[in-house]
């Protein structure tokens, strides 16, 4: 397996893939942030070629505040992209010239934890999570942000949320009391019966919905596991059953991730340095690969958008590495796929 570094000079917490025109057949293009609480702080572009096997920086713009989070709308018409900082969440657009500084369309100043976008939608709007409320906000009603929705959890906490890509009106929040499914559509909050403490004793776990298969999603938290789940609606409830589980490493799992185009694969990060890849089939995981070069705890992982074959981390003294899929893994799924 072949893997590509390129160091930040400071740490570094954010990492996504960056949607855009000019990405090229044998490029990807990754947006990372810096996250110094002393120095000065940027956003940069970098692109990896895979035919040449380089990754280098091909525009960087500062930072007035660390940035803590970095997500990326998948239109490639607007070339949006949401960061976070302390205090806010800020939209802005890239134009056709990727050397240029983007410009800032939004800033949300309601204590937004993640953005999310709707896979498929017009890109009108953003869903954010904050630490008690998941609220959507308008992209053309000004720079502040026009909330269309907001549903409020004051006397609870949300930790994490996901938006359904199958059902895109669907939105999972993991709560402290365990989690609540919001339509959009129906403008109503569902809560999931025993999906509290599903990772450990904490109530504290992610969730990332199966790209390819809907009703299908899996959890992680401080227990080390990935676990499979199954999401139904009966009657006026959902039903969620567990599926499968792996021990994914032997401390927190940071973050894990389907990949969007073969579902058996799963790429997953936590405190002990490494990333790994997962193959999952038929109830069972098999670790395929091992990023074990970061030298400190992963801070974030993503997929390129630009090749399924590839993927990215980010530890926090600010080394990014990407590697790819064994090339006899990725034939065998496509032989698979093709019977």
């Amino acid at each position: 397996m072949n893997s590509v570094t390129f160091g930040l000079d400071t740490t570094a917490r954010a990492l996504c893939p960056l949607y855009h025109q000019q990405n090229g057949r044998e490029d990807s293009k990754f947006l990372v942030g810096t996250d110094s609480a002393s120095g000065e702080n940027k956003i940069a572009i970098l692109e990896y070629d895979d035919g040449m096997k380089t990754l280098d920086c091909v525009s960087m713009w500062e930072s007035p505040k660390p940035i803590k989070g970095l997500w990326p709308s998948p239109s490639m018409t607007k070339n949006l992209f949401a960061s976070r900082t302390s205090d806010e969440i800020t939209i802005f657009s890239l134009g056709e010239n990727i050397l240029r500084e983007p410009k800032r369309e939004l800033s949300v100043e309601r204590g937004g934890c993640q953005a999310l976008w709707d896979l498929e939608g017009l890109q009108n709007e953003v869903t954010i999570r904050s630490h008690d409320a998941v609220f959507r906000v308008a992209l053309d009603a000004g720079k502040e942000g026009k909330e269309t929705c907001n549903y409020s959890f004051k006397d609870d906490t949300v930790h994490a949320s996901a938006l359904d890509p199958h059902h895109p009106y669907l939105c999972a929040a993991v709560c402290d009391s365990g989690m609540k499914i919001i339509d959009f559509r129906a403008k109503s909050v569902v809560g999931v019966p025993n999906t509290t403490n599903q990772h450990g004793f904490s109530s504290k776990y992610a969730i990332d919905f199966n790209p390819v298969t809907p009703n299908k999603f899996l959890t992680y938290g401080d227990d080390g596991q990935i676990t499979y789940h199954d999401i139904r609606y009966e009657g006026s409830s959902y039903i969620v059953s567990e599926q499968s589980h792996f021990k994914a490493g032997d401390h927190q799992i940071k973050k894990a991730l389907y990949n969007p185009f073969h579902q058996e694969l799963i790429i997953s990060c936590g405190s002990d340095q490494t990333l790994g890849l997962f193959e999952h089939k038929l109830q069972f995981s098999t670790l395929l690969s091992s990023v074990s070069e970061f030298g400190d705890t992963i801070t974030d992982i993503c997929w390129s958008n630009g090749s399924p074959w590839i993927f990215a981390g980010v530890s926090h003294s600010g080394k990014v590495i990407v590697s790819s899929v064994p090339s006899e893994v990725k034939m065998r799924i496509l032989l698979g796929e093709s019977k």
